[in-house]
């Protein structure tokens, strides 16, 4: 026998209630579970968009960038430090050598002073003064080694610096000759040592500079990069020189005689060639 008697009403009605609800729950859920997949999407799209970005500061306060912009600003801060730190060097040598230099002549001028005193020593006439008072004498010659002394040893120490102080200049211009080859190396892509033998003849035959201020000059690499430039556009000018127009041919005038015709140059004819050529062309 079935699960349900036959003349037993069956109760369907709930169940067919119950349906639609239940789909609607279903749907809920599902739509949720979408909902819930898209703000994770929408989480990880703004997640990969800020790892696109970088943090970088400027002037002391913080900013977020793109990453190109980022390195850009980092770059420019690079280059910036870089030139302040070469500035400052460049002011601490130049207040060193001007502090030298100052410390250099005072030393020089109380030679110079010495020099003075000891030239009224010289005048003196040390043989008779020995005989007129040898007191006087032995006293003026003690002040007279003393004073020789102090010019010697003070003289040593001037040339010392004077030595010391062409050597920092030696090394300083060496320093600034390799960092502009550095420099030039960079923004001359075709750069050797035959280009920068070229230029430096280029600057000599073209414009009558001294080939010792040429190489001098190499310390500013500024110079050599106009140099270069007017190098390049003389060689350029010299490629684009027109090249002669042949001439034209003259044309030969045709003489005509009985016999027939033949083509005559009247610059290879004689005068009296010339002169019945005339006549038979009229």
């Amino acid at each position: 026998m079935s699960e349900f008697d036959e003349g037993q009403p069956v109760e369907i009605e709930d169940s067919i209630s119950e349906a639609p609800e239940q789909m609607e729950e279903e749907l809920s859920e599902d739509f949720e579970i979408e909902q819930e997949d898209s703000d994770i999407e929408s989480e990880e799209s703004d997640a990969e968009q800020e790892d696109d970005s970088e943090e970088v500061n400027f002037r002391g306060s913080k900013y977020r960038l793109p990453k190109d912009a980022a390195h850009g600003v980092r770059e420019i801060q690079k280059d910036y430090t870089q030139k302040t730190m070469a500035l400052a060097e460049q002011r601490k040598a130049f207040e060193a050598q001007a502090k030298f230099q100052q410390e250099h002549w005072q030393e020089s001028a109380r030679v110079a002073a010495l020099d003075e005193r000891l030239a009224e020593f010289n005048q003196v006439d040390w043989n008779r003064l020995s005989d007129d008072d040898p007191v006087l004498w032995q006293k003026l010659f003690a002040q007279r080694s003393v004073l020789e002394g102090q010019r010697n040893q003070l003289a040593a120490q001037v040339a010392q610096k004077q030595q010391q102080m062409h050597l920092q200049q030696q090394q300083e211009f060496a320093q600034q000759i390799e960092a502009s080859e550095t420099v030039l190396k960079r923004e001359i892509k075709e750069w050797s040592p035959q280009l920068e033998s070229n230029l430096q003849q280029f600057a000599v035959d073209k414009f009558g500079f001294g080939m010792e201020e040429v190489k001098a000059s190499k310390a500013n690499p500024q110079l050599y990069k106009l140099l270069h430039l007017a190098y390049v556009g003389e060689q350029l000018l010299k490629k684009q020189v027109a090249k002669p127009v042949p001439q034209a041919a003259k044309p030969v005038t045709v003489l005509k005689s009985g016999k027939g015709s033949a083509k005559v140059d009247p610059s290879k004819m004689s005068f009296s060639e010339y002169q019945k050529w005339r006549k038979q062309a009229k």
